[in-house]
């Protein structure tokens, strides 16, 4: 009798996952049949959307149309930082150089 091997196990790359192929239509659609009743197991099936992700739109972990935190200065604290950069810049000193004098006014 021929020796048996056993069975090798398949290694997937660090990284790797399947993408989705749904839409947010479909998400949509699946969310409503699940509001509607049906459960989140059919859903999934039906509409070819992962279960969990089902499950966070219902409970609206991740909404969306935000952009992140505020930002740390307004626009015009960041117009002037830039501005006060491109002169240095100009002028030819290195901003934290310490290569030039800095007497802390703006163009």
């Amino acid at each position: 009798m021929p020796p048996v091997k056993p069975p090798v196990k398949k290694v997937r790359k660090a990284g790797w996952r399947k993408r989705a192929t749904y839409t947010s239509e479909d998400l949509e659609k699946a969310v409503e049949a699940v509001k509607n009743g049906l459960s989140m197991v059919k859903a999934s099936k039906r509409f070819g959307v992962p279960r969990i992700t089902i499950l966070d739109a219902v409970h609206k972990k991740h909404r969306t149309g935000q952009d992140g935190r505020k930002p740390e200065m307004s626009k015009e604290e960041e117009e002037k930082l830039v501005s006060r950069a491109q002169v240095k810049m100009f002028e030819g000193m290195l901003i934290g150089g310490g290569g030039g004098v800095d007497t802390g006014t703006y163009p």
